[in-house]
């Protein structure tokens, strides 16, 4: 099992690198800086950099709800705005032009959740012209689907079960190709290039997108895998998700939609590292490259969230995200690094 490193200290990364490669670290997250690659790579671990899927720019299209009211989510724009894309994939290729990185990770690819700090209406994406379109290329009824989606959402009207269903199957279709065009696009520059993604929950997986990776496209997948975020807001976060779907659609319906019953009191008390593990073979059973979940470092119960992860299937564990104050929460990884 290895291990990586979300962040580096930025104004001692030298100092920072060597420490966290004793500690048995073999690679880091970071933005793509030259000291910070230097650092990394001068202390022996792999150098990652990351991106984002759909960042948005003003003249970018933003996704439009239900009611046709544009939302912006997690900083970005509409995943089929094709000439937004056309942008983000040449800042993808720029990002792989840095020297010395190991590979590149997408963060982002995916469409709104329901803990989007700018609301659960969010969620409710994406019903603009270029999606409309795209549905009906894939012979779906865009505004059945709108219809069925507002009626899921906000409790009104009558959800027709394969409309809301083609919803989903959209979204996957948009998250897919996206994953496939970044693949492409860093292979392009250098074909050495390792590549990888951020994704959520496996049980939260078929909302935002996420659910199928082909074999080939990625050679990481990374659950997101935080089971007690402690920030007021946070999208992915097991705790947050799980709060924002009992609270809109109800207990019993989000058990029937993702297959778990949420702990009481979730956004306070979060998950039990236990759950860490069947999220793990939730996931392994779709991701045919390396399994890498990420889990959050200030957990007081991070040993049990690594052994969970590790139960489950994975390959690797990353931790999100650096702090001074990791040392605290950190176990020691020797006596998990030989499984």
């Amino acid at each position: 099992m290895f291990f990586y490193m979300f962040g580096i200290d930025q104004e001692k990364p030298e100092a920072c690198a060597q420490e966290l490669a004793r500690r048995g670290f073999s690679a880091v997250v970071c933005s793509p800086e030259k000291r910070w690659i230097q650092a990394v790579r001068q202390s022996g671990m792999d150098a990652y950099a990351c991106v984002s899927a759909f960042a948005v720019r003003d003249s970018d299209a933003l996704c439009r709800d239900v009611d046709g009211v544009e939302r912006i989510w997690f900083s970005s724009g509409c995943p089929t705005d094709a000439s937004a894309n056309a942008r983000r994939e040449e800042a993808w290729r720029k990002v792989a032009e840095t020297e010395g990185l190991t590979g590149v990770f997408l963060d982002g690819a995916r469409f709104a959740s329901p803990a989007s700090p700018e609301g659960w209406e969010s969620l409710l994406t994406c019903f603009c012209p270029s999606c409309a379109a795209r549905m009906t290329a894939e012979e779906m009824d865009a505004e059945a689907v709108r219809s069925s989606v507002k009626a899921w959402g906000k409790g009104t009207g009558v959800v027709d079960e394969r409309s809301w269903m083609d919803w989903l199957r959209f979204r996957r279709i948009v998250v897919e190709e996206t994953m496939s065009r970044f693949a492409k696009a860093v292979r392009s520059v250098h074909a050495h290039l390792r590549t990888g993604a951020f994704v959520f929950p496996a049980s939260l997986g078929a909302l935002v997108g996420q659910t199928e990776f082909p074999e080939g496209t990625l050679d990481f997948v990374l659950p997101m895998l935080y089971r007690r975020f402690p920030e007021r807001k946070g999208p992915a976060c097991l705790n947050h998700e799980y709060h924002a779907l009992e609270r809109n659609i109800g207990r019993e319906r989000t058990k029937a939609l993702t297959g778990v019953l949420p702990p009481e009191n979730v956004l306070q008390e979060g998950f039990p590292p236990s759950a860490l593990e069947e999220e793990t073979r939730r996931a392994r059973r779709s991701v045919p490259g390396t399994l890498a979940p990420i889990v959050q470092i200030m957990d007081e119960r991070l040993a049990e969230s690594i052994a969970a992860v590790r139960a489950g299937g994975a390959q690797g564990v990353g931790f999100f995200a650096y702090t001074d104050q990791y040392r605290k929460y950190l176990p020691d990884l020797t006596e998990f690094s030989g499984e």
